[in-house]
């Protein structure tokens, strides 16, 4: 018999956490976070006899997307999140995301919110995409 170890990934445990206090809630079925790096990374250079040089970025900025359902507690926190920074530039908060089961924990500081969501309407509610911008991000296993 094949003792491959099973792993099991359950959406309703992976946490999403806002200023320290508020947890996201009322996020859309599929496909609700999605985590970028916006740095560079990592990058090779070669020489003109084929000497190789790395290069590797210090960013650790990146940009996460939440998915929220129309008018559900996390999307009014968001935007009021925003219109705060637009109107007192006191908008920035932390952030941590984690799922309870085997994933690493993401910390985010310095984030704030890039732009209000796209809007529209039909005979269904609505989802909002959130794009958060992270100054410093990194993984914590």
């Amino acid at each position: 018999m094949n003792k491959t170890k099973v792993k099991t990934y359950a959406s309703d445990r992976v946490k999403c956490i806002l200023d320290n206090s508020h947890v996201a809630s009322g996020l859309t079925k599929d496909s609700f976070i999605k985590i970028t790096p916006s740095g560079g990374g990592t990058s090779y250079t070669s020489g003109a006899y084929g000497e190789v040089v790395r290069s590797m970025d210090p960013s650790r900025m990146y940009e996460v997307e939440v998915v929220t359902d129309y008018g559900s507690p996390t999307d009014e926190w968001l935007m009021n999140r925003y219109k705060r920074d637009r109107d007192t530039y006191d908008g920035m908060f932390d952030m941590m995301i984690r799922d309870l089961g085997s994933n690493p924990l993401f910390k985010g500081q310095g984030c704030s919110i890039a732009n209000i969501p796209e809007n529209g309407y039909s005979s269904t509610a609505a989802t909002h995409t959130w794009k958060i911008l992270v100054a410093y991000g990194d993984y914590d296993t």
